[in-house]
């Protein structure tokens, strides 16, 4: 993804009674122009892609694994077959759909705020409650993780 596609910072937002929110301006910038896949994201987030970055994701995490594996194709049904087309309105909104919103982020009528994280290719839409706990949970990790995932560090138990 070249640096102009990047995705950086995270924004508290109101979601109203419809189930939309007001795309901060610094993200909404990237969007705009694109076609956008909704879909359910990992830890309990959404997933928000421009239509080519969601087909690169796919294509790089997806479709090089075994459709043999029991857990590719569960991971790609889940994936593809939760995934809408969605769009900013003329207001700068993006509906959520109920299902999402109910569901996977488990956000309540009266707790009504998300964070949108910028996550460098897409965007994670979260429940701010959530967002705030595995902030502060990983803040805890946070170097240790870094020396898993560069290979120095001791393995994982």
């Amino acid at each position: 993804v070249e640096e102009s596609g990047m995705y950086l910072g995270s924004f508290v937002r109101e979601v109203d009674a419809k189930g939309r929110f007001l795309v901060p301006a610094k993200l909404k910038a990237r969007l705009e122009s694109s076609e956008l896949v909704l879909t359910l994201g990992f830890d309990r987030c959404l997933y928000l892609f421009p239509k080519f970055q969601w087909s690169e994701f796919v294509r790089k995490e997806i479709e090089t694994r075994s459709e043999l594996s029991r857990d590719t194709r569960a991971l790609k049904r889940m994936l593809a077959g939760n995934a809408q087309d969605v769009e900013i309105d003329s207001q700068g909104r993006l509906l959520i759909p109920k299902v999402f919103l109910e569901g996977h982020l488990q956000l309540k009528s009266k707790t009504r705020r998300i964070v949108a994280v910028g996550a460098m290719d897409h965007i994670e839409i979260w429940k701010e409650e959530s967002w705030a706990n595995f902030s502060k949970e990983m803040q805890q990790d946070f170097d240790e993780i870094a020396e898993k995932i560069s290979g120095t560090g001791a393995p994982a138990v």
